[in-house]
């Protein structure tokens, strides 16, 4: 029989990166995880369950979202951790195809993860963060369109709040990556100081667990982490 007390998180894009590291992570603190990619996952582990599915398509992500509640799923938290950008992605090259699978998989798919996912969130208690590169804000002209589907999100994050204000759900925008815009103070409510700079996965995986488990963050919030790029 399942035990209702262990906490249980649902992870996207675990086969590799972050995803997989803070899947790990949770595990060992003793979370039930579910994750979801469009690889196939190296953990294994009794309390993982990996789901293959194409991230961006609103089809899959409402079927697995379907087969979660037929198991009666109750997340305690949601890490929504896709993104995608491609080749076509510079000011000179970019091309219609190129475009609509940005935006289907850093736009529209947040939007049904969100959608669905609340649903089977725990009331007074479940937390959903959407993972926010930095360069949605200080932009980069080789990555426009992800830049682009990217500064859509904190809007997203929101709206949601707003929308989950009753159920008590908390909605928080994770923004990762380095941040070198003067005009912007980069906070980490973990330090309570101007964000430190990040440069190993475990270091960055502990301070994403920190926030996961921080309280006092309200719904609606925008949290910075400093880092440099991660190599797998």
């Amino acid at each position: 029989m399942e035990d209702q007390q262990q906490k249980k998180a649902l992870i996207t894009g675990t086969s590799n990166g972050i995803g997989l590291a803070l899947a790990k992570k949770l595990l060992d603190e003793g979370y039930k995880v579910i994750g979801l990619s469009g690889n196939l996952s190296s953990i294994s582990n009794t309390n993982y369950q990996h789901k293959l599915i194409d991230l961006s398509k609103n089809s899959h992500i409402n079927s697995v979202y379907l087969d979660l509640v037929k198991q009666n799923v109750s997340l305690d938290f949601f890490y929504i951790n896709n993104s995608f950008t491609s080749g076509l992605n510079s000011i000179d090259n970019i091309n219609e195809d190129a475009l609509e699978k940005s935006i289907n998989f850093n736009f529209k798919s947040v939007f049904w993860f969100l959608k669905y996912f609340c649903n089977i969130t725990k009331p007074n208690e479940g937390k959903i963060i959407v993972n926010i590169s930095a360069e949605s804000i200080t932009g980069n002209p080789e990555k426009v369109l992800f830049c682009a589907a990217q500064s859509a999100l904190f809007s997203i994050v929101q709206s949601f709040s707003k929308y989950l204000k009753e159920e008590k759900i908390k909605v928080i925008a994770l923004y990762t990556g380095i941040i070198n815009n003067d005009d912007l103070f980069v906070k980490s409510f973990v330090s309570g100081d101007e964000a430190k700079r990040t440069d190993t996965e475990e270091n960055l995986v502990s301070e994403i667990f920190d926030i996961i488990t921080n309280d006092e963050i309200p719904s609606g919030s925008r949290v910075f982490i400093n880092h440099k790029t991660i190599e797998n």
